[in-house]
């Protein structure tokens, strides 16, 4: 998807020189079905960059797709790669970190009608932004071909999937690109004082939303943003 060659590695913001490159997948691969993987989103970045961020890939797709499991692309991810992938021998210590967050939560209809016992996985938030802003930020570069400094803040907020008709992101109305199927979708707006201030609308299989911030000036305008 990109034109202009990029003579920085848009994760770390060094210069890619004579170091080992990978094209990496701005939206994690194993996010995807083999069969959804046409025109993805690649940018060249440090191997070594490009390999830390695999175990993180992988916890993310196990914990969006449980979220989005009655999505098509998601079940079929679910049923097949993101299941066989937990039960590999070398992944015992995964799995049995999964299982420990594994409690018995109450269900409740929306009317606070009680529906029964189920199991919830405690998810670590911070590890699943930490795959949202590193997408955050390749997006921002895949559109711009410019890359971020490492130090500006890029963040991210996870959304109720009906986000997109609050009247405060009126901002992001409008058609979005998709890829996958469905997969994945985006859109994205910035600010015309300051190009590096972006505001991404991320959807992972039709259901789990996330809003993506590069810089704090536009997150601060948001109608729900308080400053801590």
């Amino acid at each position: 998807m990109h034109e202009e060659v990029l003579e920085d590695c848009y994760i770390c913001a060094r210069p890619l020189g004579d170091e080992e490159q990978d094209e990496e997948h701005v939206v994690p691969k194993c996010l995807f079905n083999s069969e959804d993987r046409q025109k993805l989103i690649t940018l060249p970045a440090h191997k070594s960059c490009n390999s830390s961020f695999s175990k993180d890939d992988e916890y993310f797709r196990l914990c969006i797709t449980a979220v989005a499991y009655e999505q098509p692309q998601a079940q079929k991810l679910w049923n097949g790669p993101v299941m066989r992938g937990v039960h590999r021998p070398q992944s015992r210590g995964f799995k049995t970190s999964i299982l420990n967050k594994i409690l018995p939560v109450e269900v409740h209809s929306q009317a606070g009608l009680y529906l029964g016992n189920a199991e919830a996985m405690l998810q670590d938030p911070d590890r699943i932004h930490k795959v949202v802003n590193r997408i955050t930020r390749g997006l921002y570069t895949a559109l711009t071909k410019k890359v971020l400094p490492s130090d500006w803040p890029v963040s991210s907020d996870w959304m109720p999937a009906t986000a997109l008709s609050d009247p405060g992101l009126q901002m992001l109305r409008g058609p979005g690109r998709v890829i996958g199927n469905g997969t994945f979708s985006y859109n994205w707006k910035r600010l015309d004082e300051d190009d590096r201030e972006g505001l991404f609308w991320l959807i992972f299989y039709e259901r789990v939303v996330f809003l993506g911030y590069t810089g704090n000036k536009i997150r601060s305008r948001l109608p729900w943003y308080k400053e801590e």
